[in-house]
């Protein structure tokens, strides 16, 4: 699979770090909170939800939110087309509730280039409560400034598998989790349409 290297820098900034670095497994209804550090700039936490599917001629669109509780509130949504390589169709970003603009993405989640190279994988510790169980440490190196990515996969944490995640500074732990998410987008987002080039995978 052929995937250009613009397109690669493209889809980093706009797909958060948990997506592409997790392993998409959704459950609609589902949610599961981070707490999140930021050098210099303190904690936080975030809420990444799976809110609702629609079926398509592709497959199970999922629409998943990702509601990151700081100042100013953002709220970044991706509707992720399902299956064996998962696919981001679209995402959007609002801003203290503004206006939202979807941005044609078309790349896939688990694409290499996407997640930089590989620097290895090794056991980790034990997950504790809520998220008891095996631990997988992961390494990658992304091209200047992020470099070295380091994540720890645990089964037990839902939707993306991630347990710690440390990328460009920040970290993120997975918390807590439930069910019972719905959809906060509550107007149509204005849709920045596709180009004629379009991506290689489609």
């Amino acid at each position: 699979m052929v995937l250009d290297a613009t397109r690669a820098a493209e889809a980093r900034a706009l797909v958060p770090p948990l997506l592409r670095y997790g392993r998409f497994s959704p459950e609609p209804g589902r949610w599961v909170e981070f707490d999140v550090e930021i050098p210099r700039a303190g904690r936080h936490v975030e809420r990444l939800s799976v809110v609702g599917v629609t079926e398509t001629a592709r497959g199970p669109l999922y629409q998943v939110e990702l509601d990151v509780r700081m100042q100013p509130h953002v709220e970044i949504f991706a509707w992720i087309v399902g299956g064996p390589s998962p696919e981001v169709d679209r995402v959007a970003v609002t801003l203290n509730g503004g206006d939202a603009v979807s941005v044609p993405v078309d790349l896939p989640l688990a694409h290499p280039l996407l997640r930089g190279t590989p620097a290895g994988t090794s056991p980790a510790p034990e997950g504790r409560a809520p998220f008891a169980g095996p631990t997988t440490a992961e390494a990658w190196d992304e091209p200047a400034p992020t470099g070295r990515v380091k994540a720890r996969r645990s089964a037990a944490v839902p939707l993306v598998g991630l347990l710690t995640l440390e990328h460009e500074g920040t970290r993120w732990t997975a918390r807590a989790t439930g069910t019972g998410a719905a959809p906060s987008l509550r107007s149509v987002p204005l849709a920045i349409p596709r180009t004629g080039g379009g991506s290689p995978e489609r």
